[in-house]
């Protein structure tokens, strides 16, 4: 559910400054490729100073700007079509990562990945960071997010789902 807008009024003479905004977040996401980073914090202080903004409103407008997808709307798998078994695994740095099958759906994919290590020498209900912070990356060409799992003392099982990303076209 959308908390926009948060009043009921809009002054209609700043319309073309607000469709110059758009224009220059436009044009900033096609000149970095839509990877823009974000401006150093010693910039952001002297824009705020310069133009009597918030340095914390400056600070989440470049954050929000740089992460963008994140407000795109989430693909949700739709028609499960198959299950491919793959039993596939591999370790690296005492973790075992492992994925048993991927579930087929007509607008995505879910992998189920496990990765398992040994506790022995951790506190009990401790996660390890490495697993907390797992990401898939399988190339360009796909989305892929966490959708899910559980989280034991020596196991993680996540669901990673897969699709085709938004196409988005950037004007030069």
């Amino acid at each position: 559910m959308s908390h926009y807008p948060p009043v009921n009024y809009y002054d209609e003479r700043i319309y073309h400054i607000d469709e110059q905004i758009c224009a220059l977040l436009h044009q900033r996401k096609a000149m970095t490729n839509n990877n823009p980073g974000c401006p150093p914090m010693s910039d952001v202080r002297d824009w705020a100073n310069q133009f009597n903004l918030a340095q914390r409103f400056l600070e989440l407008l470049f954050k929000d700007a740089w992460d963008e997808e994140r407000y795109r709307p989430q693909i949700e798998p739709q028609q499960l079509r198959k299950y491919l078994p793959l039993l596939k695994w591999f370790e690296k740095d005492n973790y075992v990562y492992s994925t048993t099958y991927v579930a087929q759906y007509a607008n995505a994919s879910v992998i189920k990945l496990t990765v398992d290590w040994d506790t022995s020498n951790e506190e009990r209900g401790f996660i390890s960071s490495k697993v907390s912070h797992l990401e898939l990356d399988i190339g360009k060409g796909y989305n892929v997010r966490r959708k899910g799992g559980v989280e034991r003392k020596d196991t993680d099982i996540t669901n990673m789902l897969l699709h085709r990303p938004y196409q988005m076209t950037y004007l030069n």
